[in-house]
């Protein structure tokens, strides 16, 4: 089975970057709005999430939120803002 990460894409102007160094390490990844539906996220069965926006997104209380099932999933997800730090529960982060 192959890895597959997904980024959603909360308005970041690295998320391009981000996913090109994803790429480089030989995993595939694909880029989605943050809008994207959860049966999508689940259909993708990614292995991992990163979640990339800018710097509003970790400051302003009325920001968009990802998908319940993000925080919910079994894979590790990683928020891109302002510093790299786990957002799923620590069951997950295996």
């Amino acid at each position: 089975m192959t890895d597959k990460i997904l980024i959603l894409d909360f308005g970041s102007q690295v998320t391009q970057l981000i996913a090109r160094r994803v790429r480089e390490n030989g995993v595939y990844c694909e880029i989605q709005p943050y809008t994207t539906s959860e049966e999508k996220i689940r259909a993708f069965a990614p292995r991992g999430i990163i979640l990339s926006g800018g710097p509003a997104s970790v400051t302003v209380a009325t920001t968009p939120r990802a998908p319940t099932s993000c925080s919910r999933s079994a894979c590790r997800c990683w928020r891109s803002a302002t510093a790299c730090r786990r957002c799923a529960p620590s069951s997950a982060a295996g």
